[in-house]
């Protein structure tokens, strides 16, 4: 037996969805990646910041991955890159900002070139 939806049902099912969290689309690169074990994973999010989802996610070792990159005044360490829908997080607490539903998070270590000749 199909079961039919009318568009007052699908319009409940959507909000109830989209209340339980946000799909947020998380990449890690690098030294990140390493630390965390995997490089791709989409998150339903039930959080609302930025920070707040660096300190769910856990490292290999049970870590948070905000307490590895971030410095004690919420700013990025310097070793380390965030950025969201393709923009740098450059600022101190620029952490704080509200994630929506579909972002993409790109999480990297720094490119250390070493000068010489």
């Amino acid at each position: 037996m199909q079961k039919r939806y009318n568009s007052e049902t699908l319009e409940a099912t959507q909000q109830s969805t989209t209340s339980q969290g946000k799909e947020i689309n998380f990449t890690a690169m690098m030294m990140v990646r390493e630390i965390l074990g995997w490089s791709q994973k989409k998150f339903l999010f039930t959080g609302e910041t930025l920070s707040q989802l660096l300190k769910q996610l856990t490292t290999r070792d049970g870590k948070a991955l905000y307490g590895i990159m971030v410095e004690e005044n919420g700013a990025v360490k310097k070793e380390y890159m965030v950025w969201l829908n393709n923009r740098p997080i450059k600022e101190e607490h620029s952490l704080e900002i509200t994630l929506n539903n579909g972002d993409r998070v790109l999480v990297t270590s720094m490119i250390k070139f070493a000068a010489g000749g």
